[in-house]
């Protein structure tokens, strides 16, 4: 350990390097103690998890005031909490070697820094807060909170990795971990709606296709009464005409849905059974013209569906 001497100051006012201050190994070991470095390092772990539960801490207390005073003083003791997490961890890399401590003690970005309400900005989002926080000099930590005009993000929200790494030992987290049992309960809940929409879905499509069977074969029964009816053989022979052509339609249509929805309802029964392996991103083209509406134009509909 060492320290400046300069001038005649107070020892309380005089600066100690410690061992992480020193790059160089070897000036490490000839200006440090034996086993300084490993007490160093302990209570760095120490400090990081303080840290850590300061930075919680000043997050769960956000979400439940609404006094813009009482805000910024938060917001700057989670600010002050953020970077002292990280001049301890930065400390924690130059002494100890890589290990498990990484997995308790993560890297901490600005986006990990979010209640467990909030979900994380999207870019579009964190350039406006960077633009109004350069405007109004005030740092603002943490994300959106996930509900109300924003809740089209929840259905990914993930839970920021600070929040896995809280102990529950404690007698007061026990708020801290009913709040992640709650969390729990509503992350598994979207996962059986999401089951249920990939069923209503699947079913939907299902019935699409064998609705436009059911269609042209109707089509090709009209066709048939055509052929019996009492009428001029010019209008039989129009009609009879029309009822194969869309008939000849809604067969190509049906066959066309069910090209192009193969992958996407592949990926759906593999998502029902739990199957990982299955295609990560299916893109579909649900908004194509059919090829015989290509010479229509947008105010002039289709032939009419005439009836007996």
């Amino acid at each position: 350990m060492l320290w400046d001497s300069e001038g005649d100051r107070e020892v309380e006012a005089v600066r100690l390097f410690m061992p992480s201050e020193l790059t160089d190994s070897t000036k490490c070991t000839k200006a440090c103690a034996v086993g300084l470095a490993e007490v160093e390092a302990e209570l760095r772990m120490g400090e990081a998890r303080d840290a850590l539960e300061e930075l919680r801490q000043g997050l769960r207390t956000r979400t439940m005031t609404n006094r813009q005073g009482v805000l910024r003083q938060i917001n700057v003791k989670i600010h002050k909490a953020k970077l002292r997490y990280r001049y301890a961890r930065h400390a924690l890399t130059r002494l100890k070697e890589h290990g498990g401590w990484e997995r308790e003690l993560r890297v901490l970005q600005d986006s990990d820094v979010r209640a467990l309400n909030e979900r994380a900005l999207t870019e579009e989002e964190a350039a406006q807060r960077a633009g109004v926080q350069d405007y109004e000099g005030i740092q603002e930590e943490g994300g959106i909170a996930a509900f109300g005009a924003v809740a089209l993000g929840e259905g990914r929200r993930t839970l920021s990795w600070i929040w896995y790494t809280a102990k529950s030992t404690e007698p007061d987290e026990a708020e801290l971990v009913e709040a992640l049992r709650v969390e729990w309960c509503k992350a598994y809940a979207r996962m059986r709606r999401w089951r249920e929409d990939v069923v209503l879905v699947e079913e939907e499509m299902r019935c699409t296709i064998e609705y436009g069977y059911w269609a042209s074969f109707e089509w090709l029964a009209r066709s048939s009464e055509r052929a019996n009816s009492n009428m001029s053989d010019e209008l039989q022979e129009g009609l009879m005409a029309y009822a194969l052509e869309q008939a000849d339609h809604e067969s190509r249509t049906c066959a066309k849905l069910m090209t192009d929805w193969a992958k996407i309802r592949a990926k759906g029964q593999a998502y029902l059974v739990n199957d990982l392996t299955a295609e990560e991103n299916v893109v579909v083209d649900i908004v194509g013209k059919d090829e015989d509406d290509e010479g229509l134009d947008d105010g002039e509909e289709g032939p009419p569906d005439y009836e007996d």
